[in-house]
């Protein structure tokens, strides 16, 4: 997972917030390739004044320079693939506050090549937002993503309705997605606090309240953030550790990844609550 030095600062979090005094929780951001997941993230960033002063125009002016149109993602994609072919592929880790806490986002992947780099850094949340694009509605991803996301034990949820400038704004369109996705929720488990109509790009619903969408009277995605109760740490019924490689040799079959929380306990039943993102391997 990779780091991003988008806050003024940027310090780790486990110092600079605790050092503050300031509440954290870390939110995933999941959902289908192409549906505004990092452009979501780069809305938070910019209108909660996040950014490092002149980052916003400097990424403008590389667009401008490489003849290509300004995207809020861009400022989330770091790496020179990502850039170069508008995606996602690591899971990006960046930090913002609101006027409640601050926050580690985590952007994940969409795409299924990547699906790995999903789960790790879901694996590390507290919470998530799901983002749907209203044009396309529910895709495999969305469906895959929001069952991992069960599985990894997130249980707070806000689902974003994407993109829907390209719907016109149409409250149909929002009802429709929302009676669809809210059913498959309700099976894998997960009740959503809020299903949010948005169009990131344009910044409605995000952090500041759409002038194009008065007949949605629910909160904007920040607001939905600052709503979620901060649990005690989970050590005694959470314990994840996603596997990112396995290997099978004439000997032993080993998978490894990584135990970014919980607690483990050795041959002797002594329990011991591991550290963030401590490598791990178990023999099958």
């Amino acid at each position: 997972m990779k780091s991003l030095n988008v806050s003024p600062a940027a310090p780790p979090r486990t110092v600079a917030a605790a050092a503050l005094g300031c509440e954290q929780m870390s939110i995933v951001v999941i959902g289908h390739v192409d549906h505004g997941k990092s452009t979501v993230v780069g809305r938070l960033l910019a209108d909660t004044g996040t950014l490092p002063q002149g980052k916003l125009e400097n990424v403008q002016e590389q667009c401008r320079r490489n003849s290509k149109p300004f995207e809020y993602a861009f400022l989330l994609d770091a790496l020179k693939d990502e850039q170069s072919q508008g995606i996602t592929i690591d899971s990006a880790r960046c930090f913002f506050r609101s006027a409640k806490r601050e926050y580690a986002i985590i952007d994940a992947p969409g795409h299924l090549e990547f699906l790995k780099n999903m789960v790790t850094g879901a694996a590390r949340a507290e919470a998530g937002i799901l983002v749907i694009e209203a044009r396309e509605g529910v895709q495999e991803n969305s469906r895959r993503h929001g069952y991992l996301a069960s599985l990894l034990g997130i249980r707070k949820m806000v689902v974003c309705i994407n993109k829907m400038d390209l719907v016109g704004y149409e409250r149909h369109a929002f009802e429709s997605i929302r009676s669809e996705y809210a059913a498959f929720l309700e099976h894998v488990g997960i009740r959503p606090k809020s299903f949010i109509p948005a169009a990131a790009r344009e910044g409605d619903n995000i952090v500041q309240r759409s002038a194009q969408m008065t007949w949605y009277d629910g909160p904007t995605v920040l607001e939905a953030l600052d709503g979620f109760a901060k649990d005690a740490l989970p050590v005694e019924n959470r314990c994840a550790c996603p596997c990112r490689t396995f290997t099978n040799s004439p000997s032993a079959a080993t998978t490894a990844g990584s135990w970014p929380g919980g607690l483990k306990r050795d041959q002797c039943g002594r329990a011991t609550q591991s550290s963030s993102c401590r490598p791990a391997s178990a023999r099958r």
